[in-house]
Formats: C-alpha cells, sequence, structure tokens
C-alpha cells in the first residue's frame, strides 16, 4: 500500500480533475460539501447525475489521473478514515478552478466544462520523474557556492524540493513532450543543465497554460492560493518582512530546552527558525532545523550542510569554523552514546534520558557558537534570517514556480 502521503496528494489530484470537468459555473452545486458532507455521499450524487455519470469516479481516476502506487480504494480509505482530507481536497479543487485565471490567464480554459488535454500527476515518469532529472542535471553543473572566495549570492539547492516543493502538477501532452525533449537533449555530454535553462522551460509552460505546479497544504475550510516566484521583486518584498527579532537560547544544563530558536516576526509570536540536534539519530546524530511559519505551519527544513551553505553566503569565515565545531561536538556526543549504549536494552527510559543530556553537554559549544553570532550583529542576522527563510521556503534565486493552496 502506498504511504499516506503519496494518498492524500493523489486525492487532491482526483478531486482538482473532477473539478476541471465540472468547470467553473457549476463548481459551487456540486462541489458542495455541506450537501455532501462526505465522500460516500459525494459519489453516490456524481455517479447518479446525468451530467457525470458518463465517467465514473474509478474511471476518471485511471484516465486523467498519474499517480504511481496509488489506486482509488487507497483513497476512498483515506476519506473514510478522515474526513477533513475530502474536505480540503474539495475545497482546494474548488478554489483553483474558480480562481484559474489568476495564476495565468492561459489557465482560463480550465473554467470551462469538460477535460482541456490535462493530466493530474503526483510521482508520474513523464512529469515529475523526469523533472527531478533535469533539476539534478542543473544541480551538478552549477557552480558550488563555497568555491567563491567570500561567499554571497544564494546557497546552492540540497534537494529538488529547495527548487520546487509542488506535490502534483497539471500537464498536458505539450507539457510532457517539451520535458521529455530537454531532458534528452540536456542529457547530452555536451550540453550543460542549470537552474536557469530549467526555471525557463516551466515559467513558459506555465504561461502557455500547459503545467501548474501545485505544493498542497491540508485546509478544509477557506482556501488561499499563492504564486510563487513569479515576480522576483515582490518575493523579495516579501521575505524582506521576516528579520532577526529575538534569540531564546541558554547554554545547557538539566531542565533547560537543547533547542536554539530565532524569533523573525514581531507580529507573529509563531514565526521562528529552530535549530536542533536529533540525539536519536545514529552515531553523532543529526543537526537539523525548520522554518515555522504559523501554530501549526511548517515552512521548510534544512539539515547541517545547507545550513552551513546558508550561512556562508553572508559570513564565509564564520560558516567554516561553525561547521567544524559542528563536526567536532559530533564526534564527541558519538563517543558519549557509545559508552551508555549498553542501557538501551536494559533500561531504555534512562538511556534517552543520558542521551538527551550528553546532546545538551556535548553540542553546547556549536550552540553557544552560533547564537554569539547571531547576536553580535543584528544587520547581518537579518540577512542571514532572509536568506534562511528564502532557501527553506523554495524561494531562493535559484528556485522555480509554483502555486501554493492552503
Amino acid at each position: 500500500m502506498a504511504d499516506k502521503t503519496s494518498i492524500q496528494e493523489a486525492a487532491q489530484a482526483l478531486f482538482c480533475a473532477l473539478a476541471d470537468y465540472v468547470g467553473s459555473a457549476n463548481i459551487d452545486k456540486t462541489f458542495d460539501v455541506v450537501t455532501y458532507r462526505n465522500y460516500d455521499l459525494f459519489k453516490s450524487f456524481w455517479e447518479n447525475d446525468k451530467r457525470y455519470s458518463s465517467q465514473k469516479i474509478n474511471d476518471v481516476f485511471n484516465k486523467v489521473v498519474d499517480a504511481p502506487g496509488v489506486t482509488i480504494n487507497d483513497i476512498q480509505r483515506l476519506f473514510e478514515s478522515d474526513v477533513t482530507w475530502y474536505y480540503s481536497s474539495v475545497q482546494i479543487a474548488k478554489k483553483i478552478v474558480k480562481e484559474a485565471e489568476k495564476i495565468d490567464s492561459s489557465f482560463s480554459k480550465i473554467k470551462s466544462v469538460g477535460w482541456k488535454d490535462l493530466m493530474y500527476v503526483r510521482g508520474d515518469s513523464d512529469v515529475m520523474k523526469n523533472i527531478e532529472k533535469l533539476f539534478k542535471l542543473a544541480q551538478k553543473n552549477e557552480e558550488k557556492l563555497n568555491s567563491i572566495p567570500g561567499g554571497g549570492g544564494t546557497a546552492p539547492l540540497s534537494d529538488v524540493n529547495k527548487w520546487s516543493p509542488a506535490d502534483i502538477y497539471f500537464a498536458s501532452d505539450l507539457a510532457k513532450r517539451k520535458i521529455k525533449e530537454t531532458l534528452r537533449e540536456k542529457s547530452s555530454p555536451n550540453s550543460k543543465m542549470n537552474y536557469a535553462v530549467l526555471n525557463t522551460l516551466v515559467s513558459n509552460l506555465i504561461e502557455s497554460g500547459d503545467l501548474l505546479p501545485l505544493s498542497l497544504k491540508k485546509q478544509p475550510r477557506d482556501v488561499t492560493i499563492k504564486k510563487v516566484n513569479f515576480d522576483r521583486t515582490a518575493e523579495m518584498k516579501y521575505v524582506s518582512q521576516y528579520k532577526y527579532h529575538k534569540l531564546k537560547w541558554e547554554s545547557y544544563r538539566p531542565g533547560v530546552a537543547r533547542d536554539l530558536t530565532i524569533l523573525i516576526n514581531p507580529q507573529n509570536p509563531f514565526s521562528k527558525i529552530v535549530v536542533r540536534h536529533d540525539a536519536a539519530g545514529d552515531g553523532g546524530g543529526v543537526f537539523k532545523g525548520e522554518i515555522v511559519l504559523d501554530k501549526n505551519a511548517r515552512g521548510g527544513s534544512f539539515s547541517r550542510g545547507p545550513f552551513i551553505a546558508v550561512i556562508r553566503t553572508v559570513d564565509s569565515s564564520f560558516a567554516s569554523r561553525l561547521e567544524s565545531q559542528i563536526i567536532k561536538d559530533q564526534q564527541e556526543f558519538a563517543k558519549a552514546k557509545k559508552s551508555i549504549l549498553p542501557l538501551k536494552q536494559k533500561n531504555r527510559i534512562l538511556y534517552d534520558k543520558l542521551n538527551g543530556e550528553n546532546s545538551g553537554v556535548y553540542m553546547n559549544p556549536s550552540f553557544k557558537m552560533l547564537a554569539d553570532w547571531l547576536n553580535s550583529n543584528r544587520k547581518r542576522s537579518d540577512t542571514f534570517v532572509q536568506q534562511a527563510y528564502s532557501y527553506m521556503s523554495s524561494r531562493s534565486e535559484n528556485s522555480g514556480r509554483f502555486v501554493i493552496a492552503k
């Protein structure tokens, strides 16, 4: 059986396909979660209404949705176990159909009744897998930022989600052909791929109404559609609202939280960057962090390598020193973990307690080093926050266009 995230994303693709078939004129009455308060009621209505009964939902899924590994039964079980995923799938699909032309005028064709040569894909070979192959070619050929003396620019993208976090795509046959042709051309030993080529390809396909990368956030009620990376000036203005506001961190002692938290928006106490050491990981554990935009909304994450690369864009010398310190601290922590490892089977509660304390003790020099650096120059720390936010939320200069539905 497919994993839960794959099923959730395929469920959204299915309802986007159904909404496209309905069109904007009838969408409010058809996609009505008050009248059709669960999936069974919606399915019964759909398959008995003369306007839609010729297109059984199972057939729609097989005909215009390409989600390898997911079945229609998986989606039905998802809706039965958590009706809010049904609500979210309905509301997002309805919003996209009603506001398609706000994304780009070429998408106004979705508003009319019937399908328009679009497939709704999640994890497919022709679109998502081929785009990922193009990204990897670009990633491989891009100049590494840390080779530039003094740093500057943007951090290199560590994975395809930092380029675009799209969960599903709407794609035409033309988009599939163009993506495939570009992959064939750029796979040649004499032809190098880069982010500019990839971004131009995707932008052109969006502007012609042939491709729509969609990032999904569960939203059972009021849905918002937001374009990302369509306007660089607007993007920079949006990112500039986030700054180094306040640091929450204390040198470690038992009872004190090990995380380092940077508050980045004085108007929103939930908006923060959290840096932590995961003591549960193998060996030296995992240095990682995430950005939180609201009470329950994560905006992206990072591991040690990308985190250091972001710092390198504002202070390359410090980035190298911090990376060395983190590696040293993780090595010391790994030794301490090894010494208590026999406890893991005998007394797991005590083992976890000691392991957590060791994390606080041995990683403390790295966190203190980072805290001192953040507090020593507020203007530089503002730049770091904005660079980190841009990287983690896929808004860097190298990231591609996508649309968030939340």
